[in-house]
């Protein structure tokens, strides 16, 4: 039998087409006082955007946010994370997110 070749097209995204987001915490205390570092980077462009926070919580991430979105300089329609629990309910909030 003869195995077939598969040529594949590779579609280039464009910028704000996918952007990922992720936390770290910065590993030394800064004046006895804990940071985090939130990063997004844009899949296409690898453009890219950091802020520090003394904390991580919602707040801290819907700032992050609304700062990115205001920056950017194309519009963001997608947005990757890990799924911590300051993105997601799913394994922390009242509204499990689940299918009925």
């Amino acid at each position: 039998m003869r195995k077939l070749k598969y040529k594949y097209i590779k579609v280039l995204p464009t910028p704000g087409e996918l952007a990922e987001i992720d936390v770290k915490y910065v590993p030394d205390l800064i004046n006895n006082r804990k940071y985090y570092q939130f990063t997004a980077i844009d899949c296409a462009s690898r453009w890219r955007y950091s802020k520090i926070y003394d904390n991580f919580d919602n707040g801290s991430t819907i700032n992050f946010l609304n700062v990115l979105i205001k920056i950017a300089n194309f519009k963001i329609r997608a947005i990757k994370t890990d799924n911590r629990s300051n993105f997601t309910n799913r394994y922390t909030g009242y509204l499990k997110s689940s299918i009925l």
